[in-house]
């Protein structure tokens, strides 16, 4: 990701769309989360109890995981990949679930949609009213937006459409479709992780004890059927019967077939810092032409140790960003005498690019 055009005021990346077939891009992006192999630098559980979340996982230091851990802090790979050393994943010390770096159900598929996307919809993805031409049903599933508007909930669908169409839809997914069950304060959501597999009855139904649904998905809990630890449920098959029992609605998105093509993502840094201006703090405005994922600046001495840093993330449709609210993590105007390096990096969820990166001494 290092297609910069530099210019005497401002420094431009260009993140180019990614180019291939658009379902294996989307799925290829969640198989890559879910296969990152580290160990903790130490044993951590992340816990969080409430109505929404139920979360109690411990990671132990010497023991292999796969797949980027689970938090509410919405991280690409790319944002994961940067605490991750020669396999040893070391997060500061802080172990969260709104504070690690990892991500949730909803938080990894958006980072997979936006491979091709803008506005991937962190728990939106269902078809709306107002923001057509991003999500929709894979056949003529009726959408109550006359009683409820965007608001409506699986169950709405249920009952505004019959068994029948539900599992004619069931059958009509493929590879990086979604399956989003939603009600109001709650919700899960898998991405289909190849075709839909239909048996028919002898009268033409469909079997949905036999028909079955293969999905990815990132979860709260250890999935036992495999002999490595994991929370990333990688070719688990669901029956049609079970996904409509648990009012999982199916969804695709319309780029898939409709001839649009991914566009080409921007980020421009304006005020750029350099080895004098930096001994003040940071300055310097980002804007960005898809949603920002994180920003991380760091400060490292003549031996390569980190002795600052400064992570900004966990955002939501956020397009811009000031360096110089990373100042008071910094706190440059303290470091001892000495050379260090500044590097900034910045990223979108199809990866990040190191937009500043120079030796400056004290």
């Amino acid at each position: 990701m290092n297609n910069a055009i530099v210019s005497d005021n401002c420094k431009i990346a260009k993140i180019p769309a990614p180019r291939g077939d658009y379902r294996q891009i989307v799925l290829d992006y969640m198989i890559k989360m879910s296969q990152i192999k580290w160990t903790p630098k130490q044993t951590f559980t992340i816990i969080k109890k409430g109505p929404r979340t139920n979360v109690d996982l411990t990671y132990e230091k010497g023991k292999t995981y796969y797949g980027v851990s689970y938090s509410g802090m919405k991280a690409t790979l790319d944002q994961f990949e940067q605490f991750v050393d020669n396999g040893v994943f070391d997060n500061n010390d802080v172990f969260y679930f709104d504070e690690i770096v990892g991500n949730h159900c909803s938080s990894s598929i958006s980072m997979a949609l936006q491979q091709l996307i803008s506005n991937g919809g962190i728990g939106g993805t269902k078809p709306q009213k107002w923001y057509p031409g991003i999500f929709k049903f894979p056949n003529d599933i009726k959408i109550p937006f006359e009683q409820y508007g965007d608001d409506y909930s699986s169950f709405n669908i249920w009952d505004f459409n019959p068994k029948t169409k539900i599992f004619e839809a069931y059958g009509m997914l493929k590879s990086a479709d979604i399956l989003y069950y939603c009600k109001p304060g709650a919700g899960h959501v898998r991405m289909v992780y190849s075709d839909a597999e239909v048996v028919y009855n002898e009268n033409g139904t469909i079997d949905g004890e036999k028909s079955t649904v293969a999905v990815i998905e990132q979860t709260n809990a250890w999935d036992k059927t495999v002999d490595i630890n994991t929370t990333w449920f990688v070719g688990r098959k669901y029956t049609f019967e079970k996904l409509y029992e648990k009012h999982f609605m199916p969804i695709t998105l319309e780029i898939y077939t409709n001839g649009d093509e991914p566009k080409d993502a921007y980020i421009i840094l304006e005020e750029k810092n350099n080895p004098d201006t930096i001994k003040n703090g940071l300055n310097g405005k980002i804007t960005s032409t898809f949603p920002l994922n994180y920003a991380y600046a760091t400060i490292k001495d003549a031996d390569g140790k980190l002795v600052r840093s400064s992570l900004k993330n966990n955002f939501t449709n956020v397009y811009g960003l000031n360096l110089c609210d990373m100042n008071n993590d910094l706190d440059l105007a303290s470091l001892e005498k000495g050379s260090y390096t500044y590097n900034y990096r910045i990223a979108i969820a199809r990866g990040g690019v190191d937009l500043e990166h120079f030796e400056f001494t004290v």
